[in-house]
């Protein structure tokens, strides 16, 4: 079994030299360049500033960094830190392709804007002590330099020092990653969600991620909100969570952790969830938090950065690794029962704006990504097994809802904590009925056009067999759901969707035929 700390020690050991000696070439740029109005020196002066201050914020972060600082002191760096990509302040920022495109022109200003936001990055970094992770970028840094300062300006010269960072991949990297998401000892979160003082709102501040109203309005929501509703939370989720394995027949007890994918501002119900789940023997992994994305046009613009780096190479190469890793890893992913999510909803609908400017994958990449995805899916399959794992949904919504974000929150807790059993009852004769169709004929009323006919599996044996699951609260919360997989052949219609949302994205008057 691989010691996480030890393993991070010595990847940080082995560029150490090297990491001091480039910071001390970086001071020297940023000192030589601030103030300058050249373009291309402005440009490496803020990055070389990034770079030194996230260098500094590194060596000063410890579990206990949140202590130290006022609330007031934290805020002014959140805002430090994030300010440049929100939407007043997007528009005049490099990490803007569209800026940065006026500024440099159409051959280096996507290239320029994609290596700056590289170093946004970095903070992450920080927070984990990833000094091995910002080395290769710290480099890459001086090579840039090194060309503007030779007066270089052809695409392929910037391109291909943009995208060394991204080439260099190694199992030792992916090894890291799984210990992060899969091992106990990597829980970076664990000591701040069971000891943190949550009535102290400077503990949002640990996570180095941007905190909006909805964090502090969450925050003080769970702050004040009933210990004994909580607790009834919790029980109903573990609860629900150990369902999933009962009802299909696996055996929860040879895994022993689970990952749990929260919110900023949730604290509270995690930390009494983790002890729930202890009570079952299984330890929580709390390696994952969101907080509110700053901008989504700004990771909307970035979404294909691949398009620079993506061939037939990279990704034999990236499958090569995430097999070796995952078989150097295997002892962590076979102990992994599956992943809690905290969904959240009530954000403002986001309509992307597109742009020439933006990185675009062609047809080929595409489809290397997707043969990736594909492919990596089946390697953690070996060890995280969909036969032999779980999962939990349940969703909250967030302050940005509106006025009433307490009493929706109420009544999705009232319906989150619905009798299961009684409505499983109920749903089955729905099932009973529906089994018996050659066709569901789906209409729309209200404006929505749909009108399509569902195609029914054929059932061989109605007395034994079913075309339909009968979901209660297990792995979906709250309950309420009967669905099935229909035959492609014989379904034939409209869909009609006039508003609905994936992956973050607002699609209107949606039709699939």
């Amino acid at each position: 079994m691989i010691n996480y700390a030890e393993f991070l020690k010595k990847k940080n050991r082995e560029i150490e030299d090297n990491y001091l000696k480039n910071l001390e070439k970086i001071t020297q740029i940023r000192n030589e360049t601030r103030g300058l109005e050249d373009k291309f020196l402005k440009f490496i002066f803020m990055i070389a500033d990034r770079i030194l201050m996230m260098s500094e914020f590194e060596k000063e972060y410890s579990e206990s960094y949140y202590k130290e600082k006022t609330l007031d002191e934290l805020k002014a760096f959140n805002q430090t830190v994030f300010s440049e990509v929100l939407p007043e302040n997007y528009e005049k920022s490099y990490a803007n392709p569209e800026f940065s495109v006026g500024i440099f022109g159409n051959e280096l200003g996507t290239i320029f804007s994609t290596f700056y936001i590289q170093f946004r990055g970095f903070l992450s970094y920080s927070i984990k002590h990833h000094r091995y992770l910002m080395e290769p970028w710290n480099k890459s840094f001086l090579e840039f330099y090194e060309l503007i300062k030779k007066g270089i300006s052809d695409k392929d010269s910037f391109q291909k020092v943009t995208t060394k960072a991204y080439k260099k991949l190694t199992v030792e990297n992916q090894v890291m990653r799984f210990l992060e998401n899969y091992s106990y000892e990597a829980s970076g979160f664990r000591s701040l969600v069971m000891t943190a003082d949550f009535s102290d709102f400077r503990y949002l501040y640990q996570y180095g991620k941007y905190i909006s109203e909805n964090e502090t309005k969450t925050a003080e929501f769970f702050l004040n909100y009933p210990e004994e509703k909580i607790q009834k939370l919790a029980e109903a989720m573990v609860k629900a969570f150990i369902r999933g394995f009962e009802l299909a027949r696996k055996d929860v007890s040879q895994k022993e952790t689970v990952n749990v994918y929260y919110n900023i501002g949730q604290e509270k119900l995690v930390r009494v969830l983790v002890n729930e789940l202890a009570d079952k023997n299984l330890k929580a992994l709390l390696n994952t938090v969101s907080s509110t994305t700053i901008n989504r046009q700004y990771n909307y613009d970035h979404r294909f950065i691949g398009a620079l780096f993506v061939d037939e190479d990279f990704i034999a190469k990236s499958i090569n690794i995430i097999e070796q890793a995952a078989e150097k890893c295997g002892d962590e992913l076979l102990k992994f029962a599956g992943p809690f999510y905290f969904d959240k909803f009530g954000e403002k609908p986001f309509d992307p704006k597109q742009k020439d400017a933006c990185l675009k994958l062609s047809s080929e990449q595409q489809k290397l990504i997707q043969k990736m995805n594909i492919e990596r899916s089946k390697i953690i399959d070996k060890y995280i097994s969909r036969s032999k794992t779980s999962f939990c949904i349940i969703g909250f919504p967030v302050p940005e809802i509106g006025e009433k974000f307490e009493d929706i929150f109420e009544e999705t807790l009232a319906i989150n904590m619905v009798d299961t059993i009684h409505h499983e009852e109920i749903q089955q004769h729905i099932v009973d009925v529906l089994d018996l169709a050659d066709y569901v004929h789906v209409k729309g009323k209200s404006g929505n056009l749909t009108d399509i006919k569902v195609k029914m599996q054929k059932l061989e044996n109605p007395d034994k067999h079913t075309n339909f699951v009968n979901c209660g609260a297990d792995v979906n919360i709250p309950v309420g759901e009967v669905f099935t997989s229909p035959q492609l052949k014989g379904t034939n219609g409209v869909l009609h969707l006039k508003e609905t949302f994936l992956k973050k994205l607002k699609f209107t008057d949606l039709k699939l035929t």
